[in-house]
């Protein structure tokens, strides 16, 4: 009588997920537009788990004497201890060349179970990664230089992959802005696609890379592929996550990469979940290689008569505490170009960013989405600051929303950047000035030149009214012009007067010797108060006449007001109230039988101090009265009635 050897693997099918950290927004057309942006585990700095993973190997077709003399499970993903996670196993033999063994001698021939339950500490802070590599770099350790060669399921030495690494890096000056570069990519131009999860095994990355969609675990090797074509050492993690995608919350098998940067060592980069050179805390590592495809649990078992299939790997998580707060010290503040628009208005967001560390911080930055706001690019954008650097980041907005007369409503603006939120706001209103996307570029553009060069210009006051002359000063060790116009120096710089320029962002463009500015002049239209639907409405004799229009200010007007006179006599005196329809209710013994003049007349100043005024009138005719009607008018405008 026999003995049969049989042997078992089982691979690990993952079922990547993906992440959304905000909620949507509402607009209800009232006063104001609610926000919301839902907490997540995702948030987290740091979290303490339980992880419990189980398999098992089950025994069919057994003969009336069979029997099994010994068996052996070794399994290859589990959780161990690493710069940011502490793991405590329990109940567990220690581990062996990368597996830990499970061993049984002359075990009854029935299902034998895997099980594993250890406590995991992990952190999401930004690992610390302060010197600066030069790219292309060129020197790494020699116990990490086989990662930057081709692997089983990583072809990064195939043609296409290389090129196109090569073309996304071409003006890289620094190993970390090559990966980020990489990182950000992939996450534009590879879709993520439940369309493989069948597959058998993880796709090449070249496969990725010519369809252009893929789960975690192929956007992480076509990422892994393309550094490793460049010669930076990459590897394999395979793990598991939390996911809030289509509203699952809960854990799931995942992927992704780290990257060897030296002087710093191995560095995570998630480009499924936008975290380029960290990963948040909900994500814990089971096994690090330099190849795909490997199998989670592998089974041999010496015996007669028994035949045995792996049970699937489950890998369950339950969360016991968690920390949330910033990752970084990074300062950030939110504003709005214009404070105030109109309907079908253009604006503008800027996030100023300042990293006062010594170290790189990556940062994903998302804008919560709001109804009534069309954004031209994605409201999710990972971004690094280099140690000590300012970066202004923008996204240009269009108002898409139709104003009902007389309202005005306030659009919240809201960020999250490193975990912490930003708000800001600004309003809708009938009058309000209305941008062009030439506008907001233009001023873009006017800011990322004033940072960059060596020369200043500024206009001398904030803003221009639309009927003023544009004056301009530079400040330069050498020669300013404007266009064709060269002036000389005076008062210590070059200054420049500019017709009047239509309401908006004025483009300029200086240049002193070799470099140039491009300075965006703001001008807003003259201010008014313009009166509109001016019309009255009187009843019988004896009644009323309610007279009814409305106000409309535009650009800031300065101590506005208005009168209301019937006949050249004032019946109503005080300031403009708003954007909002009027209802004067005036007594009948105030008007005249016949025709009654009501003039509504409005006067109001510029920030200049210039005066202006307009009215708009409107004829009441009354009567004709009878003579007791005309007896009972005198006597009641007698007693003031």
């Amino acid at each position: 009588m026999g003995y049969l050897a049989r042997w078992g693997v089982i691979r690990v099918s993952w079922l990547c997920p993906v992440f959304l950290l905000l909620g949507a927004v509402v607009l209800f057309f009232s006063l104001s537009v609610p926000v919301s942006l839902a907490a997540s585990p995702l948030d987290s700095t740091a979290m303490s788990m339980t992880v419990d993973i189980t398999s098992g190997l089950a025994f069919t077709g057994t003969q009336p004497l069979a029997r099994l003399d010994s068996v052996e499970l070794n399994l290859s993903l589990w959780p161990r201890t690493d710069w940011r996670q502490v793991v405590q196993l329990e109940g567990a033999q220690q581990p062996r060349d990368g597996t830990i063994n499970y061993i049984y001698t002359k075990p009854p021939v029935r299902g034998i179970p895997l099980a594993l339950h250890a406590t995991v500490d992990t952190t999401g802070l930004y690992p610390a990664v302060r010197q600066g590599v030069p790219f292309p770099a060129r020197f790494f350790p020699n116990d990490v230089a086989p990662l930057t060669l081709p692997t089983e399921g990583i072809d990064s030495d195939n043609p296409a992959v290389a090129a196109m690494a090569r073309r996304i890096t071409e003006n890289a000056t620094e190993l970390y802005e090559a990966l980020h570069l990489l990182g950000g990519w992939i996450e534009d131009h590879i879709n993520y696609s439940l369309d493989t999860l069948t597959a058998d095994a993880t796709q090449l990355p070249s496969w990725v890379l010519e369809k252009r969609y893929g789960v975690c675990d192929e956007l992480t090797v076509l990422f892994i592929a393309m550094a490793r074509s460049l010669g930076i050492p990459a590897r394999y993690v395979s793990g598991v996550a939390f996911t809030n995608y289509n509203d699952v919350n809960d854990w799931g098998m995942h992927a992704w990469a780290e990257v060897y940067y030296p002087g710093a060592g191995w560095i995570p980069y998630d480009v499924t979940y936008h975290e380029l050179g960290y990963v948040d805390a909900t994500h814990i590592a089971l096994r690090k290689s330099e190849r795909v495809n490997e199998p989670g649990v592998q089974a041999n078992w010496l015996g007669y008569g028994v035949d045995g299939s792996l049970l699937p790997i489950s890998v369950a998580v339950k969360e016991l505490s968690s920390e949330r707060g910033s990752r970084a010290s990074i300062d950030a503040s939110l504003s709005m170009l214009e404070s105030k628009v109109g309907p079908g208005s253009y604006n503008l967001v800027q996030l100023q960013l300042r990293n006062p560390t010594d170290s790189y911080v990556p940062v994903f930055v998302q804008l919560a989405p709001t109804e009534g706001l069309a954004y031209e690019s994605a409201r999710e954008v990972p971004v690094y600051l280099r140690p000590g650097e300012h970066r202004t980041l923008y996204w240009v907005l269009r108002v898409d929303t139709t104003l009902q007369r007389g309202y005005r409503v306030t659009f919240p603006v809201q960020a999250l950047v490193d975990g912490a939120r930003y708000e800001t706001s600004f309003v809708l209103e009938q009058g309000g000035g209305v941008l062009s996307r030439d506008d907001v570029r233009a001023y873009m553009v006017s800011s990322a030149t004033h940072a960059s060069t060596g020369f200043y210009c500024t206009p001398d006051q904030e803003f221009f009214y639309d009927d003023e002359d544009i004056a301009l000063s530079c400040s330069s060790d050498t020669q300013v012009c404007l266009e064709q116009r060269c002036p000389a120096p005076a008062d210590g710089g070059y200054h420049f007067t500019l017709p009047a320029h239509d309401a908006g962002y004025a483009p300029m463009h200086f240049t002193a010797g070799s470099s140039a500015v491009d300075l965006a002049v703001k001008v807003v239209a003259s201010p008014s108060v313009s009166i509109e639907g001016l019309r009255a409405v009187s009843g019988g004799f004896g009644d009323a006449v309610n007279v009814t229009f409305s106000l409309m200010p535009s650009s800031a007007p300065q101590d506005a007001r208005f009168t209301v006179s019937i006949n050249g006599n004032d019946v109503h005196d005080g300031p403009v109230p708003g954007a909002l329809e009027q209802t004067l209710s005036i007594p009948f013994t105030l008007l005249q039988e016949g025709e009654n003049d009501v003039t509504v007349k409005t006067a109001w100043q510029d920030a200049r101090g210039r005066e202006y005024e307009d009215s708009e009138s409107v004829i009441v005719t009354l009567g004709p009265y009878s003579w007791w009607e005309r007896v009972k008018w005198w006597f009641m405008r007698m007693m003031g009635g």
